[in-house]
């Protein structure tokens, strides 16, 4: 469990201090996890044209799940390691986070996603994020900006497959900004959202699960607890 749970569901006026410290790292945890995510996932999307062997798209999926993995093992004890919107809005759904903390860690996403992928376009070579290049046929060939999200031209509005697979709107909004490519790109908001929201109240449903937060009866500093079994001892 991460350390928010000690501070952000019952804040008073001797916690004021406490309670603006904890949202702050909070906040500071989601914006450098999610900014790492981009920066590592998507550098592992980087591939320069004409570039042999053919990198596989498993590249790119292996690259991310390790980018996750990363940034879940340094924030995890922090902030829970959300890095998603959707992720949030589900904590939130299931009462464990309160929906103005949830508001903070949204922001905290986007901002860190868009620095994230915005340092990417800072330090790689051009011929890395150009999207037009001449190929070994001397044809001009035109391609979307790295690591943007944008569903595969031959597929219609109602086939699933071939759709960047981002599941992840901060994720998704980054390279979208900075490249300036927003082609169906609501599709990247609304799916994950919505996916969010159905399974989260599907889960609560099926299993007749209360809010977490109606069986708080109160929440205390982690310290206060420690020095009272200290003292108890």
């Amino acid at each position: 469990m991460s350390r928010s749970k000690y501070f952000i569901f019952i804040p008073d006026g001797r916690r004021k201090k406490a309670v603006i410290e904890n949202i702050l790292e909070l906040f500071v945890a989601e914006f450098v996890g999610t900014g790492l995510l981009l920066f590592l996932g998507c550098m592992g999307c980087a591939v320069a044209p004409n570039s042999y062997p053919i990198v596989s798209h498993y590249f790119h999926a292996l690259t991310f799940g390790l980018a996750v993995l990363i940034c879940v093992q340094i924030i995890a004890h922090i902030s829970g390691a959300h890095l998603n919107p959707a992720v949030t809005i589900a904590t939130v759904i299931f009462g464990h986070v309160k929906p103005l903390i949830g508001v903070v860690y949204v922001v905290a996403q986007f901002l860190g996603a868009t620095l994230g992928f915005g340092l990417i376009k800072l330090l790689l070579p051009d011929i890395y994020v150009e999207t037009e290049y001449v190929n070994n046929f001397n044809v001009t060939v035109t391609r979307h900006g790295l690591c943007t999200t944008v569903p595969h031209p031959q597929i219609s509005t109602f086939q699933a497959p071939f759709t960047s697979g981002s599941m992840n709107p901060a994720r998704s909004f980054g390279p979208a900004l900075l490249n300036g490519e927003w082609d169906r790109h609501f599709i990247y908001w609304v799916g994950p959202i919505l996916g969010s929201v159905v399974a989260s109240y599907f889960y609560k449903i099926l299993y007749h699960l209360p809010n977490e937060e109606n069986n708080v009866v109160e929440e205390q500093n982690l310290n206060e607890i420690i020095e009272k079994d200290g003292t108890k001892q």
